[in-house]
C-alpha cells in the first residue's frame, strides 16, 4: 500500500503490473490459489483479480462499523470471514461469505477487539484472535449444514399445531420435514 493509500500489485523485481485507487485499505489477503485478492476498506470487502478487476464488493454496513481489522480465505476458498466493530451493538462481529457474494452469517460475541481470523483446513472451525486476550473457535459445521426448512418448520412448528386460527390441514405441514424424528 503507497503513500497515497494505493494498492500496487508488482512482479517479484517491481515492475507495476496495477494500481488500485485510493480507498483507505485496512488489509489484503490472497485467494489459497493466489489467482485473486481480496482487499478490506472502510467500508467493504473487494475481491478482484491480480489484474485489478472487480470481481465483486461484500458490504460491510459502514454506518455500524468504526474498525476493520482482518480478512481471510478458507483453504477452499469457497468463504471469506471479516472482522468488524458493530457500533450499535457494541460489539465485535465476523461476518462469513460465500465468495459468490451469498452472506452466510454474521457471528458476534466479543467484546474485546479481534485482531486476526482464520479458518481451519476443513473450513469447518474458525478461529479470532483478541490481541494479547483471547483466542476464540467458532464451530462453523452446524451452521453450514444448515437445513433452512428445518429450521423454518421448527420455528413455526408450535404455531402450526397450536393456533386457533390455522385450518387442520395445515397443521401437519411440518411433521414430514423433520428428518431427526
Amino acid at each position: 500500500v503507497g503513500a497515497d493509500n494505493s494498492l500496487r500489485l508488482c512482479t517479484l523485481s517491481g515492475q507495476l503490473i496495477h494500481s488500485l485507487g485510493n480507498n483507505a485499505i485496512n488489509t489484503v489477503t490472497f485467494d489459497p490459489d493466489g489467482q485473486s485478492l481480496a482487499i478490506m476498506t472502510d467500508t467493504s470487502v473487494e475481491l478482484r483479480q491480480l489484474n485489478g478487476e472487480l470481481i465483486r464488493t461484500l458490504p460491510l454496513a459502514p454506518e455500524e462499523s468504526t474498525a476493520l481489522t482482518d480478512i481471510a480465505f478458507s483453504a477452499d476458498g469457497n468463504m471469506l470471514a471479516a472482522t468488524q466493530w458493530n457500533n450499535t451493538l457494541k460489539t465485535w462481529q465476523i461476518k462469513l461469505w460465500c465468495t459468490d457474494g451469498t452472506e452466510l452469517i454474521t457471528l458476534f460475541g466479543n467484546q474485546s477487539n479481534i485482531d486476526t481470523i482464520a479458518f481451519s483446513p476443513d473450513g469447518r472451525t474458525l478461529v479470532s484472535g483478541s490481541f494479547g486476550e483471547t483466542i476464540t473457535l467458532w464451530n462453523l459445521a452446524p451452521l453450514l449444514d444448515l437445513d433452512e426448512l428445518l429450521l423454518a418448520c421448527d420455528w413455526i412448528g408450535g404455531y402450526l399445531h397450536h393456533s386457533p386460527e390455522v385450518d387442520d390441514s395445515m397443521r401437519s405441514l411440518c411433521e414430514t420435514t423433520d428428518a431427526r424424528n
